[in-house]
């Protein structure tokens, strides 16, 4: 999911100027680890070297459990698996795009 994120991101990101037009050939651009130097601009497929897996499932869980309590619509639809389960797939789907890896509660 990373790849293709990152590959559509990239295409339009330098179509319109953002991203330079050899971004894909450029490690430093596409790698999956956020530069060290704060003045550099990191990418989405960089956050997770910075974040970690803790924020992204502790984001996303708050988000399930908030919905789950407040909105009966979809608790009706989503409800099958329940809070645990939507939590861990969205957030590994979360950290891949971010260029991490399937998360597991610890």
């Amino acid at each position: 999911m990373n790849k293709t994120a990152q590959t559509a991101y990239v295409g339009n990101a330098t179509g319109v100027g953002l991203l330079p037009s050899d971004t894909m050939r450029r490690a430093d651009l596409v790698i999956l680890v956020a530069p060290n130097d704060p003045s550099q601009s990191i990418q989405f497929w960089q956050l997770f070297s910075v974040l970690g897996p803790d924020p992204i499932i502790t984001i996303v869980e708050s988000f399930y459990e908030r919905v789950f309590a407040d909105e009966p619509w979809f608790t009706f639809l989503f409800g099958v698996g329940g809070v645990e389960h939507h939590t861990m797939t969205q957030a590994s789907m979360c950290a891949d795009v971010m260029g991490g890896a399937v998360l597991s509660r610890r």
